[in-house]
């Protein structure tokens, strides 16, 4: 017979809480950044964090769902921002087996790579979409604070992965 057990069923889905309520952190201001007039998808680095070293913890379709939640809370153009999520996870998710080899330097300069170029597609979905012109340069302050709040968020995330690996055992 199954056991229930709710410290375990929490630690699965801490990833998923986790990227919520980064989410819900996207909807914060960050007006003292210059050139910037909306917020920080911080989610980015826990989808890139488990999409290579548990994704189990959180799949395509949790990825999927989070993005649908972000669209609806940000009211942001229909599928892009999804579509910008799920591209992350799959491009981490592909590459994995020669991610895991790499040291922590080189996953970041991976990771900045990868973030560029799922900013760039999200700026041109956007242009496409938009009624009115975009301005390019807060995606870019977007990218580089990204870029170097990326070793504080890793290290939240394999602390919480290593948490979660504790109490599937």
């Amino acid at each position: 017979m199954l056991e229930f057990n709710m410290h375990f069923w929490i630690r699965q889905i801490a990833p998923f809480l986790l990227c919520l309520t980064m989410i819900f952190g996207h909807l914060l201001p960050y007006h003292f950044l210059p050139y910037y007039s909306y917020s920080i998808q911080w989610i980015f680095i826990p989808i890139f964090y488990f999409a290579i070293y548990n994704p189990k913890c959180l799949s395509s379709w949790a990825v999927f769902l989070l993005g649908i939640i972000s669209e609806f809370l940000i009211q942001s153009p229909m599928g892009v921002t999804t579509f910008c999520f799920v591209l992350l996870f799959f491009m981490a998710n592909f590459l994995r087996r020669y991610l895991l080899e790499l040291t922590f330097s080189y996953l970041w300069i991976v990771f900045a790579t990868m973030l560029l170029s799922v900013e760039i597609v999200n700026y041109l979905f956007v242009v496409l979409l938009a009624k009115n012109s975009v301005a390019f340069m807060p995606i870019m302050v977007e990218f580089w604070v990204l870029i170097l709040i990326y070793p504080f968020v890793m290290r939240f995330c394999a602390h919480l992965d290593k948490k979660i690996r504790e109490a599937a055992v």
